[in-house]
């Protein structure tokens, strides 16, 4: 499903943005729990999209969807909506609309309509339904081994990621309330390793802070908190690289229990060293003569985890700036170069890699210099343009039998 409309697009129910859609099988407890990711043209971090459904054809109901990824080659902002679990033999019609300010997609007269849907259906079972009852449920789905398919399948690297909490799953502090967002650079990038602090104004400018927490690798936030009396006035600040507070946000007056804020980061907020620096530092301290390269994480052997627990750096991080070093020999590329492409979203795969088009090359490693993720000089840049084309040509080559790695 594809709209367009006041200079924006949205699809879903694509390989890059699935949907439901026909059949879902339910699983146990004769339920089916389904999830939509929308797909938004241009990102920007004022865009909201909501996924609006019926059940039956009785009353809509919404659902607010999540930032889950920004693909910054292609210009592409995905959401995701988790909607409620559903009985088998209901029928869910939907649609999901994205705004930002004074424009949406589809329009508003499309965005009335429910062009989407799906129908729950009873799992497989070989034991007979009972009489008189067409949907019957199902024996309960057996678990799934929590060790199975832990490893990543990302093919060329031997140092696949550990499984790591969902990025959005971890959320400071206690309390009856709670805030979340996002925060982005000027230039569209996560914000990922910030210091974000949530304060309460008062009376006489006085300010009360009510927890804190650093922004994970797709730069979310979550915290929670209570306060004594009365409703909060909540004010998002930040700490930049000198331990200075810098306020992002407007004072959210008289605030909702569940308040949800995506705001924008100077680039003067970001870390004086590069991020691959601080990692690769960090890292040396721990592996002293020894090469990150040589991790290994599979049931024998959790390097990774290891090197991630120690340093207390995101284990994906970990594990691509282990792949880099995996492949820079071969590719006439650093491990940095390497670094700051796969972190702009480019392949893991070496034989994908070799195929990339010179320009998305180019347009990744500028991402990934202006983020502050690698030092990107321009004998660097040079070197990884000039190694990109000769892979390029080889890979498409009509002698090519395998990469050009």
């Amino acid at each position: 499903m594809r709209f367009e409309f006041d200079n924006m697009t949205l699809w879903y129910g694509t390989s890059d943005a699935p949907a439901p859609t026909g059949a879902v099988t339910a699983s146990s407890g004769n339920q089916a729990t389904v999830t939509v990711t929308v797909a938004v043209q241009p990102p920007s971090v004022s865009n909201s999209v909501q996924v609006i459904y019926r059940v039956n054809g009785a009353a809509k109901a919404t659902v607010n969807a999540m930032v889950t990824k920004q693909d910054l080659i292609n210009k592409v902002q995905y959401f995701s909506a988790p909607l409620p679990a559903f009985q088998v033999g209901q029928q869910v019609d939907y649609i999901a609309v994205a705004r930002s300010p004074g424009r949406q997609v589809p329009s508003p007269a499309d965005a009335t309509t429910f062009p989407s849907s799906f129908n729950v259906v009873g799992a497989a079972s070989t034991a007979p339904a009972a009489s008189g009852s067409p949907n019957a449920a199902a024996p309960p789905a057996k678990a799934a081994d929590p060790s199975a398919g832990a490893q990543s399948s990302d093919a060329g690297a031997s140092a696949s990621s550990p499984p790591a909490p969902p990025a959005t799953g971890t959320t400071a502090g206690k309390g009856p309330y709670k805030i979340d967002g996002y925060i982005f650079f000027e230039n569209g990038l996560p914000a990922t390793g910030v210091h974000t602090r949530l304060y309460n104004r008062g009376f006489g400018n006085s300010a009360t802070k009510l927890g804190e927490i650093v922004t994970d690798v797709n730069g979310y936030y979550s915290i929670a908190y209570a306060v004594s009396r009365g409703t909060p006035n909540l004010e998002v600040r930040v700490v930049d690289a000198h331990g200075k507070e810098v306020t992002l946000s407007d004072t959210r007056h008289d605030a909702e229990a569940n308040e949800s804020l995506n705001l924008v980061a100077p680039m003067t907020l970001r870390p004086v060293a590069p991020e691959y620096e601080r990692l690769s530092q960090d890292i040396a301290k721990e592996l002293g003569s020894l090469h990150l390269s040589a991790a290994k994480e599979d049931e024998d052997q959790q390097d990774l985890t290891l090197i991630a627990t120690a340093t207390g750096w995101d284990a994906r991080l970990v594990a691509l700036a282990a792949t880099a070093g995996q492949l820079a020999p071969d590719s006439g590329m650093s491990a940095e170069i390497l670094y700051g492409l796969f972190r702009a979203g480019l392949s893991l795969d070496k034989n994908q890699l070799a195929r990339t088009k010179i320009e998305e090359v180019e347009s990744a490693l500028k991402s990934a210099g202006e983020a502050n993720i690698i030092k990107l000089d321009a004998r660097g840049a040079a070197a990884a343009n000039g190694a990109s084309r000769r892979s390029t040509t080889a890979a498409n080559s009509p002698r090519a039998s395998g990469s050009s790695f």
